[in-house]
């Protein structure tokens, strides 16, 4: 029977309903994006695992691991048994953890080549050759200390530009593992004088 209704459509006719239907498919599937795209969620409502936003890494993941190697241990087992609690990626936290090993390195590295390091370092040899007392609550440095802000000093235009109390106030400090302040070069060259003597 269709063979009869194709025989009895003209030429034109039939491209007509071959191009209508070609319309009404194409309708029909951009209807269907359109939908799909209104409607993100499958039919059961449940996002599926691939699209799901992964936990961002934190500071509380960061301190809870610390936390959990400092009271365990820091050996892998323990390592990986602390990432196990978490939700977020396993190499995402061994990654974050890894720099912030990187980053204190190169701070404990920076600190001992700080002029203040390399001082107090100076002073700590030069007091075991002395053999000086190794057991000790800071007694030089509260001396220092309370000469540094008790005694009266000439003024440094009458020493040459030799500063006496910033020289105090430096060895003080450094004694008690303080940051020391900068020197003038004529206070400085003249501590260099007196430490290289007593050498």
């Amino acid at each position: 029977m269709m063979d009869d209704i194709k025989i009895e459509l003209s030429n034109g006719e039939c491209d007509e309903i071959a191009n209508c239907n070609t319309i009404s498919q194409t309708e029909s599937i951009h209807q269907n994006k359109v939908e799909t795209i209104d409607n993100p969620l499958p039919a059961n409502g449940c996002i599926p695992k691939s699209k799901r936003k992964r936990p961002l890494l934190n500071q509380y993941h960061k301190h809870m691991v610390l936390e959990h190697m400092i009271n365990c241990g820091c050996d892998v087992e323990n390592l990986l048994s602390a990432i196990r609690n978490f939700k977020v990626p396993k190499e995402e936290l061994l990654r974050q953890l890894n720099s912030s090993v990187k980053e204190a390195e190169d701070y404990v590295y920076q600190e001992c080549d700080s002029l203040s390091f390399q001082n107090i370092t100076a002073w700590l040899e030069y007091l075991k050759k002395i053999k000086a007392p190794e057991h000790c609550h800071y007694e030089l440095g509260v001396v220092l200390n309370a000469i540094a802000n008790n005694e009266s000093y000439p003024h440094p235009a009458e020493l040459n530009g030799i500063d006496l109390k910033a020289i105090y106030t430096f060895l003080s400090n450094s004694l008690f593992g303080l940051p020391q302040p900068r020197l003038d070069s004529a206070s400085s060259a003249f501590l260099i004088d007196e430490f290289e003597s007593t050498t």
